[in-house]
Protein backbone atom coordinates (compact mmCIF):
# COMPACT_ATOMS: atom_id res chain seq x y z
CA UNK A 1 0.00 0.00 0.00
CA UNK A 2 0.82 3.38 -0.99
CA UNK A 3 0.24 6.43 0.81
CA UNK A 4 -0.23 9.64 -0.91
CA UNK A 5 0.04 12.96 0.91
CA UNK A 6 -0.89 15.75 -1.25
CA UNK A 7 -0.49 19.63 0.58
CA UNK A 8 -2.49 21.98 -0.90
CA UNK A 9 -1.20 25.45 -0.43
CA UNK A 10 -3.56 27.31 -2.14
CA UNK A 11 -5.35 29.84 -0.46
CA UNK A 12 -7.20 26.94 1.23
CA UNK A 13 -8.78 26.01 -1.97
CA UNK A 14 -9.00 21.85 -2.00
CA UNK A 15 -6.46 20.05 -4.51
CA UNK A 16 -9.52 18.30 -6.00
CA UNK A 17 -11.86 20.72 -6.24
CA UNK A 18 -13.86 20.07 -9.08
CA UNK A 19 -14.66 16.52 -11.02
CA UNK A 20 -12.69 17.95 -14.48
CA UNK A 21 -9.55 17.94 -11.95
CA UNK A 22 -10.77 14.33 -10.74
CA UNK A 23 -13.41 12.02 -12.56
CA UNK A 24 -13.66 9.55 -10.03
CA UNK A 25 -14.06 11.12 -6.96
CA UNK A 26 -16.51 8.46 -5.88
CA UNK A 27 -13.42 6.31 -5.57
CA UNK A 28 -12.74 8.56 -2.80
CA UNK A 29 -13.88 7.84 0.85
CA UNK A 30 -13.28 9.83 3.56
CA UNK A 31 -11.53 7.33 6.71
CA UNK A 32 -11.08 11.19 9.06
CA UNK A 33 -9.38 14.26 9.83
CA UNK A 34 -6.54 14.93 11.94
CA UNK A 35 -6.91 19.02 13.22
CA UNK A 36 -2.90 20.85 13.52
CA UNK A 37 -3.38 23.29 15.93
CA UNK A 38 -0.52 25.58 15.62
CA UNK A 39 -0.86 25.63 11.81
CA UNK A 40 -4.68 26.83 11.92
CA UNK A 41 -5.46 24.01 9.18
CA UNK A 42 -7.42 20.21 9.06
CA UNK A 43 -5.60 17.33 7.26
CA UNK A 44 -8.23 15.68 5.45
CA UNK A 45 -7.90 11.25 5.03
CA UNK A 46 -9.23 9.65 2.54
CA UNK A 47 -8.79 5.97 0.65
CA UNK A 48 -9.31 4.80 -3.16
CA UNK A 49 -12.00 2.13 -2.87
CA UNK A 50 -10.58 0.64 -5.96
CA UNK A 51 -6.91 0.43 -5.33
CA UNK A 52 -6.60 1.08 -1.26
CA UNK A 53 -4.07 4.01 -2.05
CA UNK A 54 -4.56 6.53 1.42
CA UNK A 55 -4.30 9.92 0.52
CA UNK A 56 -3.74 13.01 3.03
CA UNK A 57 -4.94 16.40 2.07
CA UNK A 58 -4.26 19.72 3.78
CA UNK A 59 -5.02 22.96 2.58
CA UNK A 60 -2.96 25.58 3.49
CA UNK A 61 -2.53 29.32 2.33
CA UNK A 62 0.22 30.04 -0.49
CA UNK A 63 0.93 29.48 -4.14
CA UNK A 64 3.28 26.22 -3.80
CA UNK A 65 1.09 22.39 -3.95
CA UNK A 66 3.65 19.63 -2.69
CA UNK A 67 2.58 15.88 -2.85
CA UNK A 68 4.82 13.01 -1.26
CA UNK A 69 4.21 9.56 -2.10
CA UNK A 70 4.77 7.25 1.06
CA UNK A 71 5.33 3.68 0.94
CA UNK A 72 6.59 0.62 3.54
CA UNK A 73 9.68 0.13 2.49
CA UNK A 74 11.12 -1.73 5.68
CA UNK A 75 14.18 -3.65 4.98
CA UNK A 76 15.31 -7.60 6.24
CA UNK A 77 18.74 -7.01 5.89
CA UNK A 78 21.54 -4.32 4.67
CA UNK A 79 21.90 -4.87 1.08
CA UNK A 80 19.97 -1.60 0.39
CA UNK A 81 17.28 -2.82 -2.04
CA UNK A 82 14.92 0.10 -0.86
CA UNK A 83 17.02 2.41 -1.35
CA UNK A 84 18.11 0.58 -5.19
CA UNK A 85 14.44 0.77 -6.04
CA UNK A 86 14.28 4.42 -5.49
CA UNK A 87 16.76 5.28 -7.90
CA UNK A 88 15.49 3.13 -10.46
CA UNK A 89 11.69 4.76 -10.05
CA UNK A 90 13.06 7.46 -11.93
CA UNK A 91 14.61 5.84 -14.83
CA UNK A 92 11.26 4.96 -16.62
CA UNK A 93 7.75 3.45 -16.20
CA UNK A 94 5.39 1.16 -18.24
CA UNK A 95 3.58 4.44 -19.76
CA UNK A 96 6.38 6.49 -19.63
CA UNK A 97 9.73 4.15 -20.58
CA UNK A 98 12.25 7.09 -21.10
CA UNK A 99 14.83 8.15 -19.20
CA UNK A 100 14.42 12.34 -18.12
CA UNK A 101 10.62 12.53 -19.09
CA UNK A 102 9.21 12.81 -15.52
CA UNK A 103 11.71 15.80 -15.10
CA UNK A 104 10.98 17.16 -17.93
CA UNK A 105 7.68 17.33 -17.28
CA UNK A 106 8.04 18.83 -13.58
CA UNK A 107 9.92 21.70 -15.20
CA UNK A 108 6.86 22.21 -17.46
CA UNK A 109 4.69 21.92 -14.46
CA UNK A 110 6.78 24.95 -13.44
CA UNK A 111 8.43 22.79 -10.46
CA UNK A 112 11.63 22.40 -8.64
CA UNK A 113 12.23 18.82 -10.06
CA UNK A 114 11.05 15.83 -8.71
CA UNK A 115 12.78 14.20 -5.47
CA UNK A 116 13.08 11.18 -3.31
CA UNK A 117 14.63 9.91 0.01
CA UNK A 118 14.56 6.17 1.70
CA UNK A 119 14.56 5.75 5.37
CA UNK A 120 14.82 2.67 7.56
CA UNK A 121 11.24 1.69 7.36
CA UNK A 122 10.02 3.97 4.44
CA UNK A 123 10.45 5.62 1.03
CA UNK A 124 9.22 8.87 -0.11
CA UNK A 125 9.20 10.16 -3.49
CA UNK A 126 8.21 13.77 -3.42
CA UNK A 127 7.07 17.23 -6.18
CA UNK A 128 6.39 20.84 -5.48
CA UNK A 129 4.58 23.15 -8.31
CA UNK A 130 3.58 26.78 -8.50
CA UNK A 131 -0.03 26.06 -8.33
CA UNK A 132 -2.35 22.77 -8.28
CA UNK A 133 -2.83 22.71 -12.35
CA UNK A 134 0.90 21.33 -12.30
CA UNK A 135 0.53 18.80 -9.89
CA UNK A 136 -2.48 17.29 -11.00
CA UNK A 137 -0.80 17.30 -14.26
CA UNK A 138 2.11 15.81 -12.97
CA UNK A 139 1.07 13.43 -10.26
CA UNK A 140 -0.54 10.67 -12.84
CA UNK A 141 2.99 10.32 -14.80
CA UNK A 142 4.79 10.27 -10.87
CA UNK A 143 2.41 7.60 -9.63
CA UNK A 144 3.30 5.40 -13.15
CA UNK A 145 7.04 5.72 -11.90
CA UNK A 146 6.54 4.75 -8.19
CA UNK A 147 4.07 2.32 -9.04
CA UNK A 148 5.24 0.65 -12.00
CA UNK A 149 9.07 0.97 -12.83
CA UNK A 150 10.36 -0.35 -15.66
CA UNK A 151 13.11 -2.17 -13.38
CA UNK A 152 15.51 -3.40 -16.63
CA UNK A 153 18.94 -5.11 -16.20
CA UNK A 154 20.28 -1.89 -18.17
CA UNK A 155 19.13 0.52 -15.97
CA UNK A 156 20.38 -1.40 -12.80
CA UNK A 157 23.99 -2.05 -14.34
CA UNK A 158 24.35 1.95 -14.95
CA UNK A 159 22.58 3.42 -11.95
CA UNK A 160 23.19 0.52 -9.42
CA UNK A 161 26.16 -1.09 -9.74
CA UNK A 162 29.24 -2.33 -12.31
CA UNK A 163 32.47 -3.28 -12.83
CA UNK A 164 34.04 -1.96 -16.13
CA UNK A 165 36.84 -3.08 -18.27
CA UNK A 166 39.02 -2.06 -16.30
CA UNK A 167 37.58 -3.75 -13.13
CA UNK A 168 36.81 -0.81 -11.61
CA UNK A 169 33.42 -0.62 -9.56
CA UNK A 170 30.96 2.04 -10.74
CA UNK A 171 27.29 3.43 -10.19
CA UNK A 172 25.46 5.82 -8.98
CA UNK A 173 23.88 4.30 -5.48
CA UNK A 174 27.36 2.25 -4.83
CA UNK A 175 29.59 5.75 -5.33
CA UNK A 176 27.11 7.39 -3.23
CA UNK A 177 26.99 5.17 -0.44
CA UNK A 178 30.20 4.01 -0.64
CA UNK A 179 30.89 8.00 0.14
CA UNK A 180 28.27 8.01 2.87
CA UNK A 181 28.75 4.30 4.78
CA UNK A 182 32.72 4.82 6.29
CA UNK A 183 31.61 8.39 7.87
CA UNK A 184 31.87 8.37 11.53
CA UNK A 185 28.50 9.57 11.87
CA UNK A 186 26.89 6.80 9.34
CA UNK A 187 29.14 4.14 11.48
CA UNK A 188 27.91 5.59 14.85
CA UNK A 189 24.02 5.55 13.67
CA UNK A 190 24.12 2.23 12.21
CA UNK A 191 25.61 0.79 16.05
CA UNK A 192 23.15 2.37 18.00
CA UNK A 193 20.40 1.13 15.88
CA UNK A 194 21.85 -2.60 16.09
CA UNK A 195 21.70 -2.02 19.76
CA UNK A 196 18.01 -0.37 20.18
CA UNK A 197 16.76 -2.91 17.70
CA UNK A 198 18.44 -6.07 17.78
CA UNK A 199 15.48 -8.25 16.75
CA UNK A 200 13.49 -5.76 14.21
CA UNK A 201 14.49 -4.34 10.65
CA UNK A 202 15.57 -0.47 12.03
CA UNK A 203 18.24 -2.97 13.07
CA UNK A 204 19.60 -2.49 8.81
CA UNK A 205 20.36 0.19 6.92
Amino acid sequence: RALLIAICLVSRVDLFSTSADMPELDRLKQIGTINLGLLNAKVSLFMDTKSSLSIALCPLPGPLCQADIVLSTECSDNKGLPHCLEHLVFMGSKNYPLRGYLDKLANLCVAQGTNAWTDRDHTAYSAVTAGKAGLLRLLPVFLDHVLRPTLTEHQFTNEIYHVDGEGKQGGVVFCEMQGRESTEDDLSDQAVHGLLYPDSGYRFE
